[in-house]
């Protein structure tokens, strides 16, 4: 499409396919990236790693979870938002105050994307609320957004929400259904002294050589991975076992 969004840095798009010597050294190239600007618990920081990789084939699969920062002001929410949406599949950013006519759009406009979503605590977040609604749909295909569409001819449309988003948020959202979705880190002021306070000039750089890894990755790999039923997890709701089992192929 002949928009702004690929040029002014809205969204974030490889530009060509770029060799990697193993699975295991594309992973640590992602790992060794987040931990540089951010300080993320282990665990956390190994889940977003591969949250990134499987942003990068998230239609081989019927569901996937969505990747949230929560804290308050000051603990690194835009951070992580900025470094590891950098990396994700053609992420596209957006505030809070966005609506959420456009939303929807962009998603089915381009295919699919990664939706990077900032301040994401909307005025009401209840299970009544739109935007709410639209992300309960957007973790699973075939649920998409009708509109009808046209001013003389009124022409019944549907727009593709599905796709991995990374959202930043204070609290919590009041739809518990919304909540299951995300795999949730509760951001902490940061400690470690070696995280810069700016982004380095090459930033833009780096993570467009791991993107066009990424980019190989998905060239090279689509369609080889699957859910396993093996790997659900006892003892847990379905939903969230449901969501996870992508992020286990």
């Amino acid at each position: 499409p002949q928009n702004k969004l690929a040029f002014s840095g809205t969204m974030l798009l490889p530009t060509f396919p770029a060799e990697y010597e193993s699975f295991a050294s594309l992973l640590e190239n992602v790992r060794s990236y987040i931990d540089t600007y951010l300080e993320l618990p282990t665990d956390y920081l190994m889940i977003a790693s591969y949250y990134v990789i499987l942003s990068w084939v998230y239609d081989c699969f019927e569901t996937i979870p969505y990747l949230r920062a929560r804290g308050e002001y000051g603990t690194g929410k835009s951070r992580i938002l900025k470094v590891i949406g950098s990396l994700c599949y053609r992420p596209c950013f957006a505030g809070g105050s966005s609506t959420v006519s456009p939303i929807f759009r962009l998603i089915d406009l381009y295919g699919g994307m990664t939706l990077v979503l900032d301040e994401a605590d909307f005025r009401f977040s209840g299970p009544d609320a739109e935007i709410i609604k639209i992300l309960n749909t957007g973790d699973s295909k075939g649920t998409p957004v009708l509109r009808t569409e046209g001013d003389r001819v009124r022409v019944p449309t549907a727009y593709i929400t599905y796709g991995p988003k990374v959202i930043a948020t204070r609290k919590e959202f009041e739809d518990l259904a919304l909540e299951s979705r995300c795999l949730t880190n509760y951001m902490m002021p940061k400690t470690r002294r070696d995280i810069p306070l700016h982004l380095p000039k090459n930033f833009d750089r780096v993570t467009k050589d791991i993107r066009n890894q990424l980019l190989m990755f998905r060239l090279k790999h689509y369609g080889e991975y699957e859910v396993d039923e093996k790997d659900v997890i006892e003892g847990v709701e379905p939903r969230i076992n449901q969501v996870l089992l992508p992020l286990f192929a």
